[in-house]
């Protein structure tokens, strides 16, 4: 414990704090969307006597030394410009564009420290609205899924895999506050309602030092803040769920609240006019999402969220699954005079499953599992002229229940038995300083965790009593996880950088599956499950091309280490000491990846390639010799794109490639005991064809909407449009007559769709 405090105070002598004087002032403030009360990140600040540029940074800070009523111009894609003169502390409010604008090019010098923390990808709501929605849901894990380096096992699944990781790798937050599982209906959609999202960032690679606890990524969901101004209204109709998003002034420029709800209504039409024999099959989901926000200030925010969803499936015969998250957080802002940002607060993220079988006496049972967790967090942004420094706290104690099983008659056959229950508190206190010198910028950064396994616990393999009582710890683990960023711009609109990051996950999801269900349950490590690290170098260059194109090709090497996979044979279902099943070794992920995006004009797009492989070396799984992830898929095209006509129709394509993925099926069969069981040769040993689906979209946007406050559009998206049989799974089984076969199934043909969505 005494090394690592030395080596964190060693870091802060290694990092110093340094400005360079200048004549002047200091003018700074924050730069927000005027719509979404959001900061708007990395927009310019143009200095018209000097033509030098600002650059915000990722909370839309700006600090420079400059002139009292300094004349300024503030761009930013997707905002009209604006022009002003500056004081100190000064908060500026940047309108969304409405139509389309010439492709600004600035030509200044930039300062742009900020380039280190800019996320592997921005995505914002207006962009998905132009591409092809399926089933009429706009939905960020889809986009998310077409990036470069991402993969995925299947369609009709919210799971994503980054550079050789597992999906449980990725830090999934919304407005900062864990989300443990992330879909609805089995994963066709996922739950981030798109009415409250102002923008996300996904980052694969230089990951900022505030991020921790995952190893492959972080996507940072961020929503629209209550309107301080005035009384909005937003929504949608579609085929699957409408949704409906109201926001509010109690008080003008002090107190808004905004609401927003979503439900499907299959199970509506199931009841209805389904057939008898489906009328008794059926599922939905709802959320839930609101938002209070008290500026009693100009240098302060007080932001209130609460987020509920539920997901719920019954079967003809009551057999029942439902799942679901809940979310709060409170938080404070504040804006100091000398360029110091501050944000701290509380949050609370849980999630939990249940399925149960009341119908039959005999089988009735009921299986519950949960996990929480509670965080406490203050971080510090202080900007200088030429250099940024980042110093933040987080706390959180979470609390895991794997699994409870009862019975629910006495005629049950069902036993009752409980996984062993985990309680486990981290600190982690991290600083992170940029600096800048010329066409170079360097990050440098560490993250310590302190991860405790306490009590109450008692050891289910120990022959002797050894309860523990609360708060006591049981285990104690320590880590450090190094950042560097790197870039350095030869030419103006060349960027070369290198990124190395370590990594630590204290916490596993065990699956039963190549296809992630909600049912997977999470546990933390503790004395005989070690935590997962990851070490991960990239090397890579982004090229600007003329007329807003732009280049970016980039290789990686990732090398993680006690990675987590069931033992040959485990036995997962209804094990009380299925934790002891689970094993540990290594993992590999490398790659090379290639984007080329447009992102102004009438014409906006990218193409994502990735050539990637995926493998991991377990003790005790596929007899310890090293085998393919579920989720190796060496080849990924993407290609979305969208071409705006006029200000009434636009329309929009997305098409995906990818090789086919590896699963474990029999060779063969053999005899036990007068059983008849399969042989599986390894693991992940057939390879399933490849995956390509070509979506199309049109939306129409009524000319009124010039004219009036009131704004709707009208999208017609077709999915698979070439009717494309992608399979699903494919596992082994019986015909009528008892011969062996493979049994294959396709989810989804080419499916129409309208969807009508208005504003006010």
């Amino acid at each position: 414990m005494r090394q690592l405090y030395s080596t964190l105070i060693l870091i802060l002598f290694i990092f110093p704090t340094f400005a360079i004087a200048q004549e002047g002032v200091i003018l700074n403030g924050i730069i927000y969307d005027a719509q979404t009360n959001t900061p708007v990140p990395f927009a310019h600040i143009i200095v018209d006597e000097q033509r030098n540029v600002i650059t915000s940074d990722a909370v839309g800070a700006y600090n420079f030394t400059g002139q009292l009523n300094q004349l300024v111009t503030i761009q930013s894609i997707g905002y009209s410009s604006k022009t002003l003169r500056l004081e100190q502390n000064h908060q500026i409010y940047l309108e969304p564009q409405t139509t389309q604008l010439q492709e600004v090019v600035i030509t200044a010098q930039e300062q742009e420290i900020s380039r280190l923390n800019r996320p592997s990808k921005e995505i914002t709501i207006a962009e998905l609205q132009e591409l092809p929605q399926f089933m009429g849901e706009v939905d960020i894990i889809k986009h998310v899924q077409m990036q470069s380096g991402v993969s995925q096992v299947s369609e009709g699944s919210s799971s994503f895999f980054v550079r050789g990781g597992s999906s449980d790798q990725n830090l999934i937050l919304l407005d900062g506050v864990p989300v443990y599982e992330v879909s609805h209906l089995f994963g066709i959609i996922s739950v981030f309602n798109p009415d409250i999202l102002a923008s996300s960032d996904l980052y694969n690679g230089g990951i900022p030092a505030q991020f921790g606890s995952r190893l492959s990524s972080v996507l940072d969901a961020k929503t629209t803040r209550p309107d301080l101004e005035r009384f909005t209204m937003k929504g949608g109709i579609g085929v699957l769920a409408s949704r409906l998003n109201v926001s509010t002034p109690i008080v003008k420029e002090k107190l808004a609240i905004s609401m927003s709800a979503r439900r499907s209504y299959i199970d509506l039409f199931q009841k209805k006019l389904g057939p008898p024999e489906a009328q008794k099959n059926f599922i939905h989901f709802s959320d839930l999402y609101g938002q209070i926000l008290y500026q009693p200030t100009d240098k302060d925010k007080i932001h209130f969220s609460a987020y509920y969803g539920q997901d719920q499936f019954t079967s003809q015969e009551n057999f029942a699954f439902s799942w679901g998250n809940q979310l709060m957080q409170i938080s404070w802002e504040h804006y100091f005079n000398s360029g110091i940002f501050l944000r701290s607060g509380i949050n609370h993220s849980r999630f939990g499953f249940q399925m149960d079988n009341p119908s039959d006496p005999q089988l009735a049972f009921l299986w519950e599992n949960e996990v929480s967790k509670t965080q406490l967090f203050t971080e510090l942004n202080w900007e200088f002229s030429k250099s940024s420094l980042q110093v933040g706290l987080q706390a959180n104690y979470s609390h895991y229940k794997p699994g409870e099983v009862s019975p629910i008659s006495t005629f049950s056959q069902f036993l009752e038995f409980n996984l062993p229950q985990y309680h486990n508190t981290e600190y982690s206190p991290y600083i992170q300083q940029q600096f800048q010198w010329n066409n170079v910028q360097l990050a440098m950064g560490v993250r310590a965790s302190i991860f405790q396994h306490i009590g109450p616990w008692e050891d289910p393999k120990s022959n002797q009593s050894t309860a523990i009582k609360d708060l006591v710890p049981v285990h104690n683990y320590y880590h450090l996880s190094p950042r560097v960023n790197l870039h350095y711009q030869p030419a103006n609109e060349l960027d070369l950088f290198f990124t190395y990051q370590k990594m630590y996950q204290p916490v596993h999801q065990i699956t039963n599956g190549t296809i992630p269900l909600p049912f997977n349950t999470w546990i933390p490590s503790f004395k005989d499950l070690a935590p997962q690290t990851a070490t991960q170098i990239t090397i890579g260059a982004t090229q600007k091309i003329s007329q807003g194109y732009e280049l970016k090709v980039e290789s990686f090497f990732k090398l993680m280490r006690n990675v987590s996979e069931f033992s040959d044979n485990a036995q997962t279902i209804g094990n009380p000491e299925l934790i002891y099943d689970v094993r540990q070794g290594n993992g590999y992920g490398r790659g090379i990846e290639a984007s080329l995006s447009k992102t102004s004009g009438k014409l906006k797009g990218q193409i994502n390639y990735t050539y990637s492989r995926s493998s991991r070396t377990i003790e005790g799984v596929n007899q310890g010799k090293q085998y393919r992830t579920s989720f190796d898929r060496p080849h990924i095209l993407n290609l979305w794109m969208s071409y705006k006509f006029n200000p009434q129709w636009s329309v929009g394509a997305t098409f995906q490639y990818a090789s086919g993925r590896p699963t474990t099926l029999p060779s063969g069969k053999y005899k036990f005991r007068g059983y008849s069981l399969n042989f599986f040769p390894q693991r992940n040993n057939y390879t399933m064809p490849d995956f390509h689906r070509l979506d199309l979209s049109a939306t129409y946007r009524p000319k009124s909407n010039d004219k009036h406050r009131f704004k709707s559009s009208f999208s017609l998206s077709i999915y698979n449009t070439y009717n494309r049989k992608n399979l699903f799974t494919i596992f082994a089984s019986q015909d009528r007559s008892g011969q062996p076969v493979f049994k294959q199934i396709y989810l989804f043909p080419v499916m129409p769709t309208l969807t009508y969505n208005f504003e006010f």
